[in-house]
């Protein structure tokens, strides 16, 4: 088995979004990361997303997981506010960024199975109710936001496990089973340029640069083993 371990890394963003309201923890110091949609996750048409299964913010944006793949969004704020830190940890994003802009990167994972299982795991013990739901729904009631969430079997023999990192941001890791082939692990990025910088790989976007990695590998047995990034096209 090979674990393949990623982690978000974010530089030249305008407005930090990191370790903001993410919630009590349980398991040591592990926050609760990912919050469910139950509808309260919605378009710039107020129309719901039931296409997202889990949002949260890590390092400088807001992420949406979907059954298929990401939805990465970066603000920008036209007028920023300058308030202490321990306020700004209690704004919402909308009150961050006033009259703000967003920009959206898309990552869309290939060939992946239709079977794919998602589960959630480590609950919150407490819960969040959202009225801000969208005309004739009913709100989003007792919403519960989680420490880990798995996709199993993405592709053959292979999952993602997503879990916040030592900074409160989201990271990922992927998980190779016996039988499976790192190979089948490739994703379509739209909206951003990509290259391999080091052990990088670096997503240029109109708001600033987003880095992932560096890429390491290991065996079952902690043996370390050499892995890279490849950019087609």
């Amino acid at each position: 088995m090979y674990i393949l371990k990623e982690r978000w890394l974010f530089g030249f963003l305008i407005g930090l979004l990191a370790n903001s309201a993410v919630g009590r923890t349980a398991h040591g110091s592990t926050p609760y990361l990912f919050r469910e949609n139950k509808g309260q996750v919605k378009d710039q048409y107020w129309r719901p997303r039931s296409d997202v299964l889990y949002s949260g913010e890590s390092g400088g944006l807001v992420f949406h997981l979907q059954k298929g793949g990401m939805l990465l969004q970066l603000h920008r704020p036209k007028i920023p506010k300058i308030v202490s830190q321990s306020d700004y940890q209690r704004l919402s994003p909308a009150e961050r960024f006033p009259g703000g802009q967003i920009y959206r990167v898309d990552i869309v994972w290939l060939g992946t199975q239709s079977t794919v299982q998602v589960e959630a795991r480590y609950p919150s013990p407490d819960w969040e109710n959202f009225y801000n739901v969208a005309e004739n729904m009913e709100p989003a009631l007792s919403v519960r936001r989680y420490q880990e969430v798995i996709y199993r079997r993405l592709w053959e023999g292979i999952d993602v496990v997503f879990t916040p990192g030592e900074k409160g941001e989201m990271k990922y890791t992927w998980v190779v089973h016996v039988g499976g082939n790192p190979g089948h692990i490739r994703w379509h990025v739209a909206g951003a340029q990509v290259r391999i910088e080091g052990t990088y790989l670096v997503y240029e976007t109109p708001f600033g640069e987003m880095r992932e990695g560096p890429l390491r590998a290991w065996q079952k047995d902690g043996r370390e083993v050499p892995v890279c990034w490849k950019v087609v096209g």
